[in-house]
């Protein structure tokens, strides 16, 4: 696969399933939120119908996601491992149904995605997660506690990432407000806000219902820029490098593999579902080390330590 295919591909049901069993595992998880996932799925695969079991395969994303980039890294931030056992058993089934007492296993799940992307995408070193510090730099600026969400380490500086993921849009601009202040009073002054937006563009009980899989990708980065470029505008100060922006729903859309039958042709398969995913990155002009959010962002796509296998690139 090139660096483009590996963001687009799919796998059998009976992998999928295989990989969720994997995570479920790792975390030594019977019950909760992610072992719901695999039940539903498995499910849907013998005919049942609901809501429940349509929505799961896109719930189930991201279970996979963190799993896939922390599986073999969680070792190296002691108490992390418990935490992500915490996302995954937790929350509500489906994301619709999330109130504000209920809703801190996908804020801390959006920290571990994140974190996973400069991690394995943009090959960054990572010196804390989620208050857990990286034992294998001990050495960098020892006995300091962070408490910033995700610390990064560029060319021997710190760069704290505070991440916030808003309810409503009324709540968005008290959630970077709080993001900025944070990184501000923190212990580096110099940071990156990111904000998952899903919420703010995901319709209850609707997915997203795209040509084709670069269509809904685009219609879903657009969303993210509309909400967020007017909100970064009023964040001009140099040491904010800037925002990411995220934000993941269910998609159906037809797809093709770039394997071709005897007459040569693609195979096509009408109303594959997935799940949409948008990064964002926007950069604060005032900031002299603003262009950061951009190579960040770029490493996202080169990244391949999620991709079964047994995948079948797709277009």
């Amino acid at each position: 696969m090139s660096a483009e295919d590996t963001r687009k591909w799919k796998h059998s049901v009976s992998s999928l399933l295989e990989r969720l069993d994997a995570a479920l595992r790792w975390i030594g998880l019977e019950h909760g939120r992610a072992a719901t996932y695999k039940k539903l799925v498995a499910e849907y695969s013998e005919g049942q119908r609901s809501n429940d079991h349509f929505f799961s395969y896109h719930q189930s994303m991201e279970v996979l996601i963190i799993y896939d980039a922390w599986e073999q890294e969680a070792i190296n931030f002691p108490g992390l491992k418990e935490k992500i056992s915490y996302v995954l058993k937790k929350g509500a089934i489906l994301s619709e149904d999330e109130t504000i007492s209920s809703n801190r296993p996908r804020n801390d799940g959006f920290v571990y995605i994140l974190a996973g992307k400069l991690l394995h995408g943009s090959k960054v070193q990572i010196v804390s997660l989620d208050g857990c510090r990286n034992s294998g730099l001990s050495t960098v600026l020892p006995g300091k506690l962070f408490r910033n969400d995700i610390v990064i380490l560029v060319e021997g500086e710190p760069i704290a990432i505070e991440c916030k993921r808003p309810m409503s849009l009324t709540t968005l601009g008290e959630n970077v407000g709080k993001a900025f202040q944070q990184i501000s009073y923190g212990e580096n002054p110099s940071g990156i806000i990111a904000v998952d937006v899903t919420k703010l563009i995901e319709q209850p009980g609707q997915y997203l219902d795209a040509a084709t899989l670069d269509r809904g990708a685009d219609y879903l980065t657009d969303e993210v820029e509309k909400i967020l470029v007017p909100v970064a505008a009023q964040y001009p100060q140099p040491t904010l490098l800037g925002f990411i922006g995220y934000a993941s729903v269910p998609l159906i859309s037809n797809v093709q593999s770039v394997i071709l039958d005897s007459q040569g042709k693609p195979f096509e398969n009408e109303g594959f579902r997935t799940a949409g995913v948008a990064w964002v990155s926007i950069r604060n002009k005032k900031s002299p080390r603003g262009v950061l959010v951009h190579e960040l962002q770029r490493g996202f796509l080169r990244s391949r330590h999620d991709v079964p296998k047994d995948a079948v690139p797709i277009r």
